[in-house]
């Protein structure tokens, strides 16, 4: 948990990342998630690399579009954030874009963020996920 200046520090600079805790319980979030998809048979084709670090980029990219610090497109590269948003179809079939939202929830119950951060979050990941398929 956050301390009371932490939390109304990053509040002020991040409203959304506020709900989550902070960007720490993100970089935690992303790390039960991918626990979870490098389980599953049917997500480990996705990625050449499993040793490449999903997790702390996967979260870079979440705090970044909650409105926390650039790091991802720091990171990444200029453009890089709008890229991961808009970038060209992903080659994965719908049953594997359930998948990646199943682990995606099952990982913030685990962690109970509360009803302030689930109510939008979770709409906001299942369209994004919606999304990356077009």
């Amino acid at each position: 948990r956050m301390s009371s200046i932490t939390a109304k520090r990053v509040m002020a600079e991040s409203p959304k990342l506020a709900t989550a805790g902070g960007k720490e319980r993100i970089h935690e979030l992303c790390d039960k998630f991918y626990a979870r998809v490098f389980k599953c048979e049917e997500m480990r084709p996705l990625f050449d690399n499993p040793d490449e670090p999903h997790a702390k980029r996967l979260a870079w990219f979440l705090v970044q579009s909650m409105g926390g610090p650039n790091t991802f497109s720091r990171e990444r590269g200029f453009g890089a954030l709008g890229r991961a948003h808009h970038g060209p179809k992903r080659n994965f079939s719908e049953r594997q874009r359930q998948l990646w939202v199943k682990y995606m929830f099952e990982a913030v119950e685990e962690m109970e963020f509360g009803e302030s951060f689930t109510k939008w979050f979770k709409p906001w990941i299942e369209s994004a996920s919606q999304m990356a398929m077009y």
